[in-house]
């Protein structure tokens, strides 16, 4: 038996280390839903003027490609809007106008309720990466 127990302690540091060999590249995304408002009047950029908006977080120490990232305000249509090759920088936010055209960039073709709604957001592969319950919201009032 005490032959063995040297084979068996090699064994299992050569898995573990192997373990974490392979998993050390793997970087998995968290972005996240930050903040909403179903109606706003205070935004105003030269594309956009007052509405809907929702902010998403990046989380990780990485700039992030949102290009195929779906976003939804309904779970048995998760593909509701996909998004298009949007960067963010790592620990940083970028903002996205609900305005139920979803033609720009920056918007998405459907609008918040200001009754109070669920909004998902997809990975590509179709996992649903942060949800959220929006609850009724009154103007100007974000929900975080």
């Amino acid at each position: 038996m005490k032959k063995w127990i040297p084979v068996l302690i090699l064994t299992f540091v050569l898995g573990i280390s192997m373990y974490f060999i392979k998993n050390e590249d793997k970087v998995t995304a968290s972005i996240f839903i930050n903040e909403v408002c179903s109606s706003s009047t205070n935004i105003v950029t030269e594309e956009y003027i007052s509405g809907d908006y929702i902010e998403l977080y990046n989380a990780t120490e990485e700039t992030v490609c949102l290009a195929g990232w779906m976003l939804s305000d309904e779970r048995n249509n998760l593909d509701k809007h996909i998004l298009p090759e949007i960067y963010i920088e790592a620990q940083g936010y970028v903002l996205l106008f609900a305005d139920g055209v979803g033609k720009q960039e920056n918007t998405v073709s459907f609008k918040l309720s200001q009754d109070g709604e669920s909004l998902f957001l997809t990975e590509p592969s179709g996992n649903v990466e942060d949800q959220t319950y929006i609850p009724r919201l009154d103007l100007n009032h974000a929900y975080a």
